[in-house]
């Protein structure tokens, strides 16, 4: 008997399971970096870390170069018929970020390079994450 109310519950169990993990739409996959196996795999986001620091390199300085070659990334992923989930983290060292970026500036320069970021790639970027794992024990600044 005792045999018999396990089995019904297990089975019991794996049905609710499976009805709770059943999609009533696409899953969405997301990956870091892209490419063709991305492509091949089906993956549907393409995560991309493009640092504030190398983004805006001084106080007022943009890079043309880094920005076109964001805009590289963007562009390629997005031919492939994959949504963007552009990571905004890294503050450069000159507003205070430290040597690793994750000491966070001034509430003006964070909303200076929001600005510089969403107006150059607007309409082509689909989720914004606003900075990556700021709470690890290693990232002093929080």
């Amino acid at each position: 008997m005792k045999f018999t109310v396990r089995t019904v519950l297990f089975v019991l169990l794996l049905t609710l399971t499976s009805l709770a993990a059943h999609a009533e739409g696409p899953v969405s996959i997301g990956i870091n970096g892209g490419g063709q196996l991305a492509q091949d795999a089906h993956i549907e986001w393409d995560r991309i870390t493009f640092y504030w620091g190398s983004l805006n390199p001084a106080y007022g300085v943009w890079d043309e170069g880094k920005f076109a070659e964001l805009q590289g990334i963007i562009t390629d992923a997005r031919s492939r018929g994959q949504k963007i989930l552009l990571i905004l983290s890294g503050a450069p060292a000159w507003c205070g970020g430290g040597s690793n970026g994750n000491n966070p500036c001034d509430i003006e320069s964070w909303k200076s390079y929001v600005d510089e970021v969403s107006t150059r790639f607007a309409g082509q970027i689909s989720a914004y994450e606003i900075w990556n794992e700021p709470d690890i024990y290693t990232n002093p600044g929080y």
